[in-house]
């Protein structure tokens, strides 16, 4: 089963982020529906979301797990291939890095990093956490000595607690999702992990202040029978400020945990509709497997991309799965 879920997280990752590319930036109510890709002609590709998370995936695999530094040189390839759809802090930082910046000694001048851009692409580090968790500790208990790892990952582009925290939510998100059953899901758990891990970024002082994502994420599992526009209005539209865009992806989530539906309807809000539908789609893949995407969704990857996904996803198994 964790050989599908693993899988399932590597392909709703760019099944969320083709789907809601088209859309991006657009308003609730300003579009139809989306359950297909290739809306008005757009090119059925995807974005920095899945760059950046093969771009994680391969350091974690080059280095036999997580090493601040060879993240760096990861993300620094990626931007030596492509900045398509990257946000203005991360092409910052990447620079910074290529110039020879450590990691962890970021400066940035006169931008923090609120944006979405940890969060999106932190799901390959959840999973490598999650394959050396005992099981008998419960996520709570394992992410706190684990906790600066996921800071200096969120510092090393997105120099804020709000960012840190989303990166420490996301990974408890995965994490939850990974290890229980379809039916043993249980929101008001996955509401209660992801405040805990986000209210460590809190403690750090490194950190920039800015507005506690905690607050955000309490809610979400209140709005889980609310009519789209609520959610819309309550989380500001689902833009790219990780502030909006988490708890925004999260509501809808656990709106209908079970079901592809949840994918469309946030894409179908409008906002960051790449970056949402790529966090939606990571957690229906790493809770179900890849069995929750329908055919079309699946075989609509570009060829040389859904091999990639699969060849990937497979290596990551063996490598950390299957240990021992």
């Amino acid at each position: 089963m964790i050989r599908d879920k693993i899988l399932g997280m590597y392909l709703g990752t760019p099944i969320g982020d083709i789907l809601g590319l088209p859309f991006e930036t657009m308003e609730f109510g300003t579009y139809e529906r989306v359950t297909d890709y290739g809306a008005w002609g757009v090119p059925v590709a995807w974005s920095d979301d899945t760059q950046f998370t093969l771009a994680v995936t391969n350091s974690l695999m080059e280095s036999s797990g997580f090493d601040i530094k060879s993240q760096a040189q990861w993300h620094v390839r990626a931007y030596q291939d492509t900045t398509f759809g990257w946000g203005s802090t991360t092409k910052y930082c990447c620079r910074k890095l290529l110039e020879g910046v450590p990691p962890t000694e970021m400066e940035y001048g006169q931008t923090k990093g609120t944006g979405n851009g940890v969060a999106m692409k932190i799901s390959p580090i959840a999973a490598y956490m999650h394959s050396n968790r005992p099981g008998r500790i419960g996520i709570k208990e394992y992410i706190v000595p684990l906790a600066q790892d996921i800071i200096d990952f969120s510092r090393m582009t997105h120099h804020s607690a709000v960012s840190a925290q989303s990166g420490l939510a996301q990974v408890a998100a995965v994490m939850y999702c990974l290890s229980v059953e379809p039916d043993e899901f249980s929101a008001e758990r996955f509401v209660e992990e992801v405040v805990f891990a986000s209210e460590i970024g809190l403690e750090h002082p490194e950190l920039t202040d800015g507005p506690d994502l905690t607050t955000r994420l309490r809610i979400v599992d209140r709005l889980k029978d609310s009519p789209p526009e609520a959610i819309v209005d309550v989380f500001g539209g689902g833009t790219s400020y990780v502030y909006n865009s988490l708890p925004f992806s999260y509501a809808f989530f656990l709106q209908n945990p079970h079901s592809i539906e949840s994918l469309y309807e946030v894409v179908s809000a409008g906002g960051d509709t790449d970056t949402n539908g790529a966090i939606v789609g990571c957690l229906l893949g790493a809770l179900h497997g890849n069995r929750i995407f329908p055919d079309h969704l699946i075989a609509g990857i570009p060829l040389a991309g859904l091999a990639e996904i699969n060849d990937m996803a497979n290596a990551f198994n063996d490598k950390f799965y299957s240990r021992g």
